[in-house]
């Protein structure tokens, strides 16, 4: 019979190796795998939850970080091992679970796999009892390598969005119990973005800070790509709150994502949750009038515009005349038209407007 051995490990069995600041609830497979490290999530839903804080349930089981499973359309991660299984040898693996059924439905059990790839569940190992509300409760068990994977895989039954179980601390023997948490560089107790009026408020604060650089306060179009708006020095090392505040004078028209990046003094760095604030869209509204015209052409604005361009179109759209208006005189020029239909277009350099009038001068 094959004995019981241990050659391998879990590089981040425990989820201590991650760049979240806050807790990640019901993040896409894509932000948790940009969180977290040798962790990959998969499956259709994208509902994951990377988790340190007391408020879903009790608090961690040790570390600072656990993480979150729903039954929606089995959410799954695989667990990079240091090294392949031997197929055909045992094996032993612990973990510890949980269910959170104040915020849900209750628990389903858990499934434990094996995988020779990072992206499928492989081949079942292990169910899991089902989890005690609040409790931690440590699961282990024996198995033998039904191939010579090197993920071990997690998922719920199939069940609904409102089934919850947290995880927390895969090992091989000797199983970890107690995993100390690691001081965060800064413990983040928000960031919030609002507009008012053109421009984009942005604050955030800090409960404590250790050998924390500066923030890089960050902008996005897609929330995707980002670009730098400004630069603030951090505290250093505090332990009492500190408030912090940015105006970004020149937000996207429509909408406009925010992070920030938080940089240590040895050149890590983490990112917070993003924030996203839709602006109303810039546009002039200009009125001319009569329509149609015979004579003078007056124009008004709701807005306060200086002497900027009108464009006079034709009705096949071709420009024939671009004339300096000075809106306060509140009347344009129109000498040299023909009688037929225009366009008069309005533009200040990044927003414009037009309006179709016909000119129907009188021998």
């Amino acid at each position: 019979m094959a004995q019981s051995i241990r050659s391998q490990n879990f590089l981040n069995g425990d989820f201590e190796n991650n760049t979240a600041v806050v807790d990640q609830i019901n993040v896409s497979n894509a932000a948790f795998n940009g969180f977290m490290a040798n962790t990959i999530a998969f499956g259709p839903s994208g509902n994951m939850d990377i988790i340190q804080s007391n408020t879903y349930c009790g608090f961690r089981q040790s570390g600072c970080w656990y993480i979150g499973f729903t039954g929606l359309a089995n959410d799954a991660i695989s667990m990079r091992l240091s090294a392949p299984l031997v197929a055909g040898t045992t094996y032993n693996i612990s973990f510890w679970e949980k269910a959170c059924t104040p915020f849900s439905c209750g628990p389903l059990p858990m499934e434990i796999g094996l995988s020779t790839v990072n992206n499928a569940f492989g081949t079942n190992i292990f169910t899991s009892p089902l989890s005690i509300s609040g409790v931690w409760t440590q699961r282990t068990f024996a198995f033998v390598a039904p191939n010579n994977g090197q993920f071990i895989t997690v998922r719920m039954t199939a069940g609904t969005g409102c089934n919850w179980v947290q995880m927390d601390n895969f090992s091989f023997p000797p199983f970890n119990t107690s995993i100390v948490c690691s001081p965060m560089p800064i413990e983040l107790t928000s960031f919030e973005a609002k507009a008012v009026n053109n421009s984009v408020e942005l604050n955030w604060r800090t409960a404590t800070e250790l050998n924390n650089d500066f923030f890089t306060l960050e902008r996005s179009k897609d929330g995707i790509e980002f670009e730098t708006v400004s630069v603030v020095n951090g505290a250093g090392n505090s332990t009492r709150s500190i408030d912090y505040s940015e105006t970004d004078i020149s937000p996207y028209s429509g909408t406009s994502y925010y992070r920030l990046k938080q940089s240590n003094f040895d050149k890590t760095y983490t990112y917070s949750e993003i924030r996203s604030v839709k602006m109303e869209e810039k546009r002039v509204r200009l009125n001319f009038y009569p329509n149609p015209v015979q004579g003078d052409l007056y124009v008004t604005s709701e807005q306060d515009v200086n002497a900027d361009v009108i464009s006079i179109l034709d009705s096949r759209g071709a420009e024939i005349s671009v004339t300096k208006v000075n809106i306060n005189e509140k009347m344009v020029k129109i000498s040299g038209l023909i009688s037929g239909m225009y366009f008069f277009v309005y533009t200040d350099g990044k927003f414009k407007t037009s309006q179709k009038l016909i000119v129907d001068l009188k021998d």
